[in-house]
């Protein structure tokens, strides 16, 4: 799979996302990525708040690439910072997808889900499969938001 199947994909992911009123951005490849990345707001509450999802691929070996779904949950986590960190791990042991995360320095609260899947799948398998796992991803996430926020007193 090229970088021009690629952004077939996620333009199809993108039009789908769009008639839920999310809101995307492109953000362009880095040097191990095929091609560039979608990025997603996911609103998490009623309220408003939102999760920033970023869709990309990379080269495993000759047959297989890696999607990857990363999601900013908490952009940079509040006093709470060693908490969160402890109960993170409880909810990865109970996570049926991916997992949870926090990246240093920025102490940012993340999830990561990635999946293998074969070079010679057809693009429109693949944002049929991505776009499935991403509402996977979500309802994860969405489940331990309104927690890891309240555990990490960022708001």
């Amino acid at each position: 799979m090229d970088a021009k199947q690629i952004k077939t994909a996620w333009e199809d992911i993108e039009q789908r996302l769009k008639t839920l009123n999310v809101e995307t951005a492109w953000l362009k490849g880095e040097d191990d990525q095929i091609g560039d990345a979608l990025r997603a707001l996911l609103p998490v509450t009623d309220a408003g708040d939102c999760v920033l999802m970023e869709l990309m691929v990379t080269p495993f070996d000759e047959n297989m690439h890696l999607l990857h779904i990363y999601t900013a949950i908490i952009m940079e986590i509040g006093p709470g910072y060693e908490t969160l960190k402890e109960t993170l791990l409880d909810w990865n042991l109970d996570s049926p997808i991916g997992v949870f995360g926090i990246v240093r320095p920025d102490r940012q609260f993340c999830h990561r889900y990635t999946f293998p899947f074969p070079v010679a799948l057809p693009s429109e398998e693949l944002a049929e499969e991505a776009y499935y796992l991403i509402g996977r991803c979500y309802s994860v996430i969405s489940r331990v938001y309104p927690e890891a926020v309240r555990i990490s007193g960022h708001k």
